[in-house]
């Protein structure tokens, strides 16, 4: 999950996911999880460092197998762990995170402050009745809107703007985000 820089974190994640391979890959199959996880032109980019430059994988038979003796995870310094417990009191948290995600991550994160509080973030573009972010029908709506971008399904929804507009129809949705308003 790439949480302090989209671009970078993708790219960090591309190659984790190759480095983290148990058997050896073709340039071919590189390509493909650069494609599946990465932006268009990253392939151009990230395979010839992997394969020519970084020495993280070396040449097998046609495969390149990750030259890594265990697994890796990426470091967090300080700043960042008291980034991720101040975003972790954010009630949306709880809709891309479990439970028990939550719980585990405040305990890695025990012996850290949290960077700044709930009442020095302003949301300009927030609703004033606010989202029912910790209702469990909330987010099982939620998850099924998350889950069919994830899976690129079409969802028909009936929403109900206010007490008398109701929009309904059939929609593909391919991110869930915060769109500017026109």
């Amino acid at each position: 999950m790439e949480i302090f820089n989209e671009m970078y974190g993708t790219y960090y994640r591309v190659v984790l996911e190759i480095l983290m391979q148990r058997r050896g890959l073709t340039k071919q199959e590189m390509a493909g999880i650069v494609r599946e996880l990465g932006f268009d032109e990253s392939g151009l980019h990230l395979l010839p460092q992997l394969t020519e430059q970084w020495h993280l994988l070396a040449e097998r038979n046609g495969e390149y197998v990750s030259l890594l003796k265990r697994d890796w995870m990426p470091v967090q310094g300080v700043l960042e762990k008291r980034w991720l417990k101040t975003v972790l009191r954010d009630p949306r948290m709880g809709l891309f995170l479990t439970d028990d995600e939550i719980g585990d991550l405040e305990r890695e994160l025990a012996d850290y402050e949290v960077l700044f509080d709930a009442d020095s973030i302003w949301c300009f573009d927030q609703f004033r009745d606010g989202d029912a972010y910790l209702e469990p029908g909330y987010r099982t709506r939620f998850d099924v809107i998350l889950q069919a971008c994830e899976e690129k399904r079409e969802l028909e929804l009936v929403y109900r703007a206010r007490e008398r507009d109701v929009l309904t129809g059939t929609f593909f949705s391919v991110s869930v985000g915060v769109f500017a308003e026109e």
